[in-house]
């Protein structure tokens, strides 16, 4: 969150920029726009709000002329969407399925368009995390595998998502999501720490006290 201040302004220009491109028909800043002002209004709770305005930002990519930045902007605003229906809605959504097809078409469509490339990795990640509200903890498995060789083998483009240094091989058999969340949670590792004892043990003079004694043992943290 920006500093005090910084995100009402922001939601202020946001909403002059909106108003703009739509008297003026500039539709890849209406789309951008939405876009700000969805995760504005997820952050600040107004979950539903931020939802239908991204709903409505991926009818706007259609009306984009470029075809390159309306890819862009189609498989930026569904991966959005996507992440706040799971994130935000209980049970079964219905609306999961079909935008997770519709994410498929648009990364098969922009194969060939620089800059994109890493769409197809996430799409992966974005099945993987619907398997594992379903439970399916195996199928979720498998598509983070699959997302991890894939980025192994375009490294440049898998540094848009991973970062630079990004260990493909332990992620893929660990099981990570693309911001690097584990699929099953880690267990504590075991350490050796000092576990405080006290015995009575006999004096010189034949009474017996208490003593402190220290033993190692392996516990778990």
């Amino acid at each position: 969150r920006p500093p005090g201040g910084a995100l009402p302004l922001a939601r202020t220009w946001c909403v002059k920029a909106l108003a703009l491109a739509r008297e003026h028909g500039f539709f890849e800043t209406e789309c951008n726009a939405c876009e700000h002002l969805a995760a504005q209004d997820i952050e600040e709770g107004r979950v539903e709000e931020g939802i239908e305005m991204l709903r409505y930002a991926l009818t706007v990519t259609d009306f984009v002329e470029d075809d390159e930045k309306a890819k862009f902007l189609e498989l930026a605003v569904l991966r959005k969407l996507f992440e706040a229906l799971l994130e935000h809605s209980s049970g079964e959504n219905e609306e999961l399925v079909p935008l997770l097809e519709r994410f498929d078409l648009a990364v098969k469509a922009s194969a060939e368009i620089e800059g994109l490339e890493h769409y197809e990795f996430l799409g992966h990640d974005l099945r993987a995390r619907l398997h594992h509200r379903r439970g399916d903890t195996a199928k979720a498995e498998e598509e983070l595998k699959i997302m991890h060789e894939l980025a192994a083998q375009k490294p440049r483009a898998a540094g848009v998502i991973f970062g630079v240094g990004h260990n493909f091989a332990a992620a893929a058999a660990g099981g990570a999501f693309a911001d690097g969340t584990p699929l099953r949670p880690v267990e504590p590792a075991a350490r050796d720490v000092e576990k405080e004892m006290i015995e009575m043990v006999e004096d010189e003079e034949g009474e017996f006290v208490e003593k402190a004694i220290e033993v190692g043992e392996n516990s778990e943290a």
